[in-house]
């Protein structure tokens, strides 16, 4: 990206969306982010209004998604605090991107709070269902997180990467059959996803 949808209709004013996506390889955090501004701000404004706006909100997701880079987890949460304060058009993507950094502080209970939030705005949100059962599995919670795992499972069966993260929950659990079939699952989908095949490769040689 960015990418820009327009739409107009007779008789009224046309609007169009700037959205910027980026998708993380599964062996990073798993970003997934899309932050838009729609129409015109608020209070009116014009379409350079708008470039204004989703341009700094480019920028803020940018300077998030550095400082998380560098390790600097508290500061890049209070980034994505500031980016929800903003107004984004995708809230349940930033929630859940600030779910990971407390999973990478093993805050557990802030992780939760987040993905919790994330499913709030967005009920079928599979990646953040698995990061949540992720978080239910090591706080001794198997009943919850063996429900979600599954709920995740079901309505991400074609999406690569979320079989590739259940695949990696599982193994986390010391689950190495149903971590296969996870992996396995993904390679279909998506036979050039390399981390799956390492993780393949692991299961067996454990396995032998």
């Amino acid at each position: 990206g960015p990418y820009r949808v327009t739409a107009s209709k007779d008789g009224f004013q046309g609007t169009y969306t700037d959205a910027r996506i980026a998708l993380g390889q599964p062996a990073d955090l798993g970003e997934f982010k899309m932050t838009a501004a729609t129409g015109r701000p608020a209070g009116g404004g014009t379409a350079a209004d708008v470039e204004k706006l989703n341009a700094e909100l480019r920028k803020m997701v940018a300077d998030a998604e550095a400082l998380a880079s560098a390790g600097k987890y508290d500061e890049a949460i209070a980034a994505f605090d500031a980016l929800l304060a903003k107004g984004v058009a995708s809230p349940a993507e930033i929630h859940f991107r600030i779910g990971q950094l407390h999973s990478e502080k093993k805050d557990w209970k802030a992780s939760e709070a987040a993905y919790l939030k994330a499913l709030e705005l967005k009920p079928d949100f599979a990646r953040a269902q698995l990061e949540l059962a992720n978080v239910y599995q090591i706080s001794g919670q198997k009943e919850k997180a063996a429900e979600l795992m599954a709920k995740a499972q079901s309505g991400g069966e074609g999406d690569a990467s979320v079989q590739y993260s259940a695949g990696v929950v599982h193994i986390n659990a010391g689950r190495h059959e149903e971590a296969a079939v996870a992996f396995n699952k993904a390679i279909a989908i998506d036979p050039t996803l390399a981390e799956a095949y390492f993780h393949l490769g692991t299961i067996a040689l454990n396995q032998n």
